[in-house]
């Protein structure tokens, strides 16, 4: 069933995050980060970062969603990704669980990171169980400085996980996050953000977007 939101906690380390990968891109935190700006902005968006709390109902998926930090508490629900029309090289979803859902046999999970693909993502990042909160800032710092890099995205993934494995991290922190989707191929909005080469391939402005939630206690993990 879908997690209770009533006691969804901070996530201390999100701010951080957001800042760390977002770059020149816009950033919407607290109370700017309502579901009608994320739907408004959304489709234009070349890379997508959430770093939020996920609701993942594993009986009914269009239940499941992410939650807002704005004002009453909004949810970008999986229906609400079925009416968009996404642009995005790369979704995010810098949360617990965020890969989790519905288990259809034969058919996989239907869930958020499916629901993303479904809109036009053609890659996303999801977690497979609780993350905790700095570990999660850290990996992502890590996947991020490698796609500015020109790493392929699968290349950058691994990268980030063997560099958390020396630097003495557990594997339940450096392994949580999959990609699915394209998998062999740069970003080109964001290698190509950190490129001063000369002649450098031109690409549509890459529109980050992170969504941060801020509530009442504080917990270690996201969820």
């Amino acid at each position: 069933g879908a997690a209770a939101r009533g006691v969804l906690t901070p996530l201390p380390e999100a701010r951080s995050e957001g800042e760390a990968v977002g770059g020149s891109g816009v950033i919407l935190v607290g109370d700017d980060a309502t579901r009608a700006a994320f739907l408004d902005r959304a489709g234009g968006a070349a890379v997508l970062h959430i770093a939020a709390h996920a609701v993942v109902d594993g009986t009914s998926p269009e239940y499941s969603g992410i939650v807002l930090a704005g004002a009453g508490g909004d949810m970008v629900t999986v229906d609400d990704l079925g009416s968009l029309a996404l642009d995005a090289d790369l979704v995010s979803l810098s949360g617990c669980k965020t890969a989790g859902g519905y288990v259809s046999t034969g058919d996989g999970v239907f869930g958020l990171t499916r629901a993303f693909l479904l809109a036009g993502a053609r890659s996303v990042v999801s977690s497979w169980w609780d993350v905790e909160d700095a570990a999660a800032r850290h990996f992502m710092e890590l996947y991020y400085a490698g796609l500015r890099g020109g790493q392929a995205r699968d290349t950058a993934l691994q990268q980030a996980r063997n560099t958390m494995a020396a630097e003495g991290y557990p594997l339940r922190d450096r392994c949580a996050f999959a990609l699915a989707g394209a998998t062999a191929q740069p970003v080109a909005a964001l290698a190509a953000s950190s490129s001063g080469r000369p002649g450098a391939v031109t690409v549509p402005v890459a529109v980050l977007i992170v969504i941060l939630i801020v509530a009442t206690r504080r917990r270690r993990r996201r969820a």
